[in-house]
């Protein structure tokens, strides 16, 4: 379902709520109509910015430990880039800290030119906060995009699946024997902390 979709059926969902309460059933309806308009045109004209800003946004504000889960993924990569050499330039834990950057996603840690690197360098490092997640939730809900993208990476190798599993198992080979420092790297992320400070902190490895 897109981010659009879902805003469409969250109006509908308000409409099913709120007649029971008494209102004139013309309240909900008009609601749903200019929500229902207003995500057609973001669809259409701001590639569901919108819609996805307002759902990261509720889904931080039902889920208390969504934002959690973001900073221990991206404090992922940014581990396993570091120990690649790869050099980080921003990072954004949250829907607002990502807009203010200028992206639309929920969390990300860009890094400057990481098609210099090596396949393994890269392709480990995106592979770094599924992982992340695994080992301190049992389970990944994000990287989708990461996988997207190592994907296109490997898109001409004919061992694409082979390397998918080699980088992921150096991912949490990685993690895991840096687990306490991925854990403060994490907390320290969460506060949206300067991105030298988390680069201090990670000194430790070289």
């Amino acid at each position: 379902m897109t981010n659009s979709a879902a805003l469409v059926v969250g109006f509908f969902t308000l409409l099913v709520l709120l007649v029971p309460l008494g209102l004139s059933p013309w309240v909900p309806f008009g609601l749903c109509v200019v929500g229902t308009a207003l995500s057609g045109g973001d669809a259409l004209f701001n590639q569901g910015r919108f819609a996805r800003l307002i759902l990261d946004l509720a889904q931080e504000w039902l889920d208390p430990s969504y934002k959690k889960r973001l900073a221990y993924h991206e404090s992922g990569h940014l581990l396993v880039g570091h120990c690649f050499g790869l050099k980080a330039s921003s990072y954004a834990i949250g829907a607002q800290a990502s807009r203010r950057l200028g992206f639309a996603v929920s969390s990300l840690v860009e890094f400057d030119q990481p098609e210099r690197f090596s396949p393994r360098a890269y392709g480990t490092t995106l592979m770094a906060g599924g992982v992340a997640e695994v080992l301190f939730f049992e389970e990944a809900r994000g990287g989708a995009d990461d996988l997207v993208k190592i994907r296109a990476l490997l898109a001409l190798n004919p061992q694409r699946e082979q390397l998918e599993r080699e980088y992921c198992r150096e991912a949490t080979r990685l993690l895991k024997a840096h687990h306490t420092l991925h854990d403060q790297l994490a907390r320290l992320m969460l506060t949206n902390a300067p991105l030298t400070t988390c680069q201090t902190l990670l000194a430790v490895l070289k």
